[in-house]
């Protein structure tokens, strides 16, 4: 697990897949919290980028490519592009940045990018650092 207390949480050098990745958990401070995820594309271009929030029960949330958080219905063909540009062989994911405190601990949150013949996805939980 990456503990962040004065940096920003991260994942470095992960990869998503058609199946679905484990991703790293991550630990946060709820009143400064920051999750940004490095994804390793192996060579994937992406098309579309984009990033999911599960906080609790069956409510799914995406980010939009603004920073707004709205529900989502779960199908594939109704998510927000966030635009998020490769740097590299890299994306980096700034899924928030934001005062999370009274919010419900952990949840789950989901990145993930479409190509010209796939959609690579991956999750992480998200707790609080002690």
């Amino acid at each position: 697990m990456a503990l962040a207390l004065l940096a920003p949480a991260s994942g470095r050098g992960e990869a998503l897949s058609v199946e679905g990745a484990m991703l790293a958990p991550i630990a946060i401070r709820p009143e400064a919290a920051e999750i940004i995820r490095e994804i390793d594309l192996h060579g994937d271009q992406p098309l579309a980028t984009y990033v999911i929030a599960k906080p609790w029960g069956n409510l799914l949330l995406q980010r939009s490519n603004l920073g707004y958080w709205v529900r989502w219905d779960g199908d594939t063909d109704h998510l927000i592009d966030n635009r998020i540009q490769p740097v590299g062989n890299r994306l980096v994911f700034k899924v928030l940045k934001e005062d999370l405190t009274g919010q419900e601990f952990p949840f789950n949150v989901i990145v993930a990018y479409r190509t010209a013949d796939s959609f690579k996805f991956g999750v992480f939980r998200v707790g609080i650092a002690q």
